[in-house]
């Protein structure tokens, strides 16, 4: 094969010049965007772990009867007395939850 022209080769490379210049460019601009959804996906769960700590849970009071059935039942069992610690295990059932509230309403009281 016979030697390209001079003019032809250096336009040829210039032209491979250009095309990896901007290919180069390209993955530059995937980059910045790929660290750019990373900044606002750890903005976000900053925003969501912030917003979790600052807000309380709502208390729920048990109705009245139920407090003085519980009321009447430490009062008439001597089950707590004054300086007590208390550890209750829950299980996540409706019995456990409602003893969980009864207690957190009867310590509200004191």
């Amino acid at each position: 094969s016979q030697p390209l022209p001079t003019s032809v080769s250096a336009s040829a490379s210039a032209s491979n010049d250009i095309s990896k210049k901007l290919d180069s460019e390209k993955v530059k601009n995937e980059l910045a965007q790929v660290q750019k959804q990373k900044r606002q996906q750890q903005k976000h769960h900053k925003q969501q772990s912030s917003s979790k700590k600052g807000k309380k849970t709502k208390h729920i009071k048990p109705p009245p009867k139920m407090m003085r059935y519980c009321t009447q039942a430490m009062i008439q069992w001597d089950m707590i007395k004054e300086g007590d610690r208390l550890l209750l295990g829950l299980s996540g059932g409706k019995d456990s939850l409602t003893l969980l509230h009864c207690l957190l309403e009867f310590q509200r009281k004191l």
